[in-house]
């Protein structure tokens, strides 16, 4: 009887007041947005360069490509385990199948 009383408090919640998922009373809703065009005069590109050289920066951006390849190889080949992985539960799956329907 409790998870019925619960969904309909959350359905009614919804219905009535637009709240999804949670049961509110008299809420007031705050949003903050932040946009870069008002800070974009303290944002310095070269700040690394400047603080650390440039041979800090070259080895920092050179280290982020390999990162970045090195996870886009690794999602590819999680990728193809996956669809093998599913390939080899289908295959199964129908084995199991033909031999339950051919040999029954």
């Amino acid at each position: 009887m409790i998870p019925v009383l619960s969904f309909f408090t959350v359905y009614y919640d919804y219905r009535k007041y637009n709240n999804a998922g949670e049961f509110t009373k008299n809420s007031v809703e705050i949003s903050v947005n932040y946009y870069y065009d008002k800070n974009n005069s303290k944002y310095n590109p070269n700040w690394i360069a400047e603080e650390f050289g440039q041979q800090t920066l070259d080895e920092l951006n050179a280290f982020l490509d390999n990162l970045e390849a090195e996870g886009r190889a690794q999602a590819k080949r999680i990728g193809k385990l996956v669809a093998l992985s599913f390939l080899i539960i289908i295959l199964i799956a129908l084995i199991i199948l033909f031999i339950v329907f051919i040999l029954l």
